[in-house]
């Protein structure tokens, strides 16, 4: 289907992650994504929390609530616990949060754009493409002749 919006979506969470504006090849800083006539743009993204691979539970509760805000001149992030109440603000906070559920929006092949899967899949060939595929495959895809 399209025009649904999905790559607005991937966009949005990619920028609430942490990812640089020139890496969503969407725009070159982060106030491009503030609509015309607007003064500001926010994403609100809600984390499940629970079970054994929690991120400090005891802190955040069953739910992390992401809230990324951007305006003309600035962005912010602030992680709210389950209830809403702030947490934390500061971008190595958000890191923090990344890395433990290892959510790495700048690496191609956890999320490739359409304009990069377009690029890849017309660059090259198939021997090509497949062994950047295998590559991070685990364990390794054989190849049949």
């Amino acid at each position: 289907a399209g025009a649904g919006g999905k790559s607005a979506i991937l966009t949005a969470l990619c920028i609430a992650f942490g990812c640089r504006a020139k890496n969503t090849q969407r725009a070159a800083t982060l106030k491009d994504f503030i609509k015309t006539g607007c003064s500001d743009a926010a994403i609100a993204v809600d984390i499940n929390n629970q079970g054994e691979d929690a991120f400090k539970p005891d802190i955040y509760g069953n739910l992390i609530k992401l809230e990324r805000r951007i305006t003309k001149s600035s962005s912010s992030t602030i992680l709210k616990d389950q209830h809403g109440r702030k947490v934390a603000h500061r971008k190595d906070d958000l890191n923090e949060i990344v890395e433990h559920f290892n959510i790495d929006v700048e690496n191609p092949c956890v999320i490739m754009s359409q304009d990069k899967s377009r690029e890849f899949l017309h660059s090259g060939n198939d021997k090509d493409k497949f062994k950047v595929i295998n590559f991070f495959s685990f364990p390794p895809i054989p190849l049949y002749q």
